[in-house]
């Protein structure tokens, strides 16, 4: 199957990677799921892999700069030197009926290409 991977600039496209979230978290895993717009938005960058044809949401994820969180990094027991800069990256979610497709490495390897590298 062809994919697409896009951010989530439009309304819809953010609809869609929380419509995913909810299904795996809340739904299949029974979780609850924190918000991520809290966060600077241009410190975060949400991908949705949609379906060539048809257009249809399979997967999403989120990575966010983290650089400056000592609190989030504390709590999860890591230690950066000053200076460096850090991103987490977080939610990546996949529907189902999608899994085994490679789907989170393409995500992850689009979000390194969009968000990591230009900054």
């Amino acid at each position: 199957m062809k994919i697409s991977i896009d951010y989530t600039g439009s309304p819809e496209a953010a609809g869609d990677a929380l419509r995913i979230r909810k299904e795996v978290f809340c739904g299949e895993w029974k979780l609850a799921l924190p918000s991520l717009s809290d966060g600077d938005p241009d410190r975060q960058l949400t991908l949705v892999a949609y379906s060539a044809s048809g257009n249809r949401p399979l997967a999403a994820l989120t990575v966010m700069d983290t650089t400056k969180d000592e609190q989030l990094h504390s709590r999860i027991r890591l230690a950066f030197s000053s200076g460096v800069r850090v991103a987490r990256y977080t939610q990546l979610a996949v529907l189902q009926p999608y899994r085994g497709m490679n789907l989170p490495i393409q995500l992850i390897l689009e979000a390194r290409r969009r968000f990591i590298v230009p900054n």
